[in-house]
């Protein structure tokens, strides 16, 4: 068989919604992953900011840490099996409180 019949074949599958075992995989991965909303109180510098990125970087499932020191909040995407009660101790431990997270 050609490689121009393999395309033909996999584009006739594709579009009849035909999913192979690496798209799905593909597709789980990316759906595993959640951004939550952190508010974080005794913030008051870019120091303050660094501490945080820096803690929440550190747990493992954490991809993206965003801080906002204005906002006095944080922005992370994080695979769905971490717990809020772990981002929670690990901004405690860094010697900010955690007031929220969504």
């Amino acid at each position: 068989m050609s490689l121009s019949s393999v395309c033909v074949v996999v584009n006739a599958l594709r579009l009849r919604k035909f999913k192979t075992n690496f798209k799905l995989e593909e597709n789980n991965k990316e759906e595993l992953i959640k951004m939550k909303k952190v508010l974080i109180d005794g913030m008051s510098c870019s120091h303050c900011s660094s501490a945080v990125e820096k803690a929440l970087s550190s747990i493992n499932g954490v991809k993206k840490v965003t801080v906002s020191l204005e906002n006095k909040e944080a922005i992370i995407d994080i695979d769905l099996d971490i717990k809020n009660e772990e981002i929670e101790k690990v901004v405690e431990s860094a010697g900010y409180k955690v007031v929220k997270i969504d």
